[in-house]
């Protein structure tokens, strides 16, 4: 890492530069053996360019399995004895995200002039986590980087197993939901027109059901185009207004009262919170920090929040179980009495691995059984649809030949 740096030399000269250090009081041990007299210290910040540099290529996302990959094929070559640019190279070479390929080239700009490979990581926060960021300056500090690597190659790899399944889980009862919504329309604006024409011709009175479908078919004729975009634009406005700061917490809340969806909010959470914990722990960095990093990596705001508050805990003397405990709603006792378990027994790493595999297993189990939960519900929904469509066709004309009869 660099810093820069004013110190006055034997001769009681001003000096002012960049050096390379690892930290502050390693810089400060290299003057004292010069003999100067220390200034000022402070770490070297990326120049605007770079910046502006970084945000531009930060735009968009870099896929899962690219980082996953990137972060496997690094620690292969350093654990085969690389040095590091030339496996960045290597990589650059090897990566079919040209995304990912651009974002390299200006790291491996800044290991080769000194930096160290998190210096060019932290330029894109956007594409690289608090957690990915702080796992590999911890292997740069420890001279653990290969194995840091792999951790993070199975970390991104589980995590895109949980997330891969949930959205599996969910994409059935949309589907089926979305189908029924456009096949009433359709049935609505082509079909119904035809039978609103027979019902128009009948002297008789027609029910409340038949005249309300008349009505709906009526409307959606006329209309049928302004809804079918009205509805994708609210979709996506909801989609949007769930991702701004000032409504994440109603968001949040809603998802974690909604029945079926609370329970794989939870586990899913939790799953994640186990594997960045441990892993960091395991890293050798103090829980303070890596509680705070996972808080910021967590995406639901109670569980950063109630991370935010067991710090203040922590550094406060008490155990982590203890501020965990405070929020029993959304950590169950299994976690909070598991990790007080690892806390005494100084298995924390352990117990927390164990609780990321539990709730793992739990996510699977609950995907998998989704589609048994939600297929009852939605038979009933589109029985209930079809019926009364068919109710309010077949009843006037069944009661028109009735008359005439």
């Amino acid at each position: 890492m660099k810093f820069k740096y004013a110190a006055s030399d034997k001769s009681k000269k001003i000096k002012k530069g960049v050096i390379e250090g690892k930290n502050k009081e390693d810089v400060r041990n290299i003057f004292k053996k010069k003999g100067w007299s220390v200034i000022s210290i402070t770490p070297q910040k990326a120049t605007l360019w770079e910046k502006i540099s970084a945000r531009g290529l930060a735009v968009g996302k870099v896929k899962v399995i690219d980082m996953v990959m990137m972060s496997k094929h690094l620690s292969i070559m350093i654990k085969a004895g690389l040095p590091l640019d030339e496996s960045v190279e290597i990589l650059i070479e090897q990566t079919t995200s040209h995304k990912l390929k651009r974002i390299l080239k200006v790291v491996l700009k800044k290991i080769q002039g000194g930096d160290n490979l998190s210096d060019g990581l932290s330029l894109f926060p956007r594409v690289f986590s608090p957690f990915y960021i702080n796992m590999v300056k911890v292997g740069e500090a420890g001279g653990t980087l290969e194995e840091n690597l792999e951790r993070l190659a199975i970390q991104f790899n589980k995590d895109y197993e949980l997330r891969r399944r949930v959205k599996s889980a969910m994409l059935y009862p949309i589907l089926v939901l979305t189908i029924t919504v456009f096949l009433s329309m359709a049935i609505s604006i082509f079909v119904l027109p035809k039978l609103s024409t027979l019902f128009s011709s009948m002297n008789y009175e027609l029910p409340l059901a038949t005249k309300i479908l008349v009505a709906v078919s009526l409307f959606l004729q006329n209309y049928g185009v302004y809804v079918f975009f009205g509805i994708i634009l609210f979709v996506m406005f909801i989609a949007w207004l769930s991702r701004q700061k000032i409504l994440r917490a109603f968001f949040h809340r809603v998802y974690l009262e909604i029945p079926i969806i609370k329970r794989i909010v939870i586990d899913l959470n939790l799953a994640r919170f186990s594997l960045i914990l441990g892993s960091l722990l395991k890293s050798g960095l103090p829980i303070v920090e890596a509680i705070n990093i996972t808080s910021k990596v967590l995406t639901n705001y109670y569980y950063q929040k109630a991370l935010d508050r067991s710090v203040e805990d922590v550094k406060a003397g008490f155990q982590l179980s203890v501020g965990l405990e405070k929020n029993s709603d959304i950590f169950p006792p299994v976690v909070y009495r598991m990790i007080n378990v690892g806390e005494r027994t100084g298995n924390l790493e352990e117990v927390l691995e164990y609780l990321a595999e539990f709730f793992e297993t739990e996510v699977d189990t609950m995907t998998k059984n989704l589609a048994t939960v939600v297929e009852p519900l939605l038979l009933v929904f589109i029985g209930i649809i079809v019926g009364g469509v068919a109710i309010a066709i077949v009843s006037p004309i069944y009661n028109f030949l009735g008359s005439i009869g």
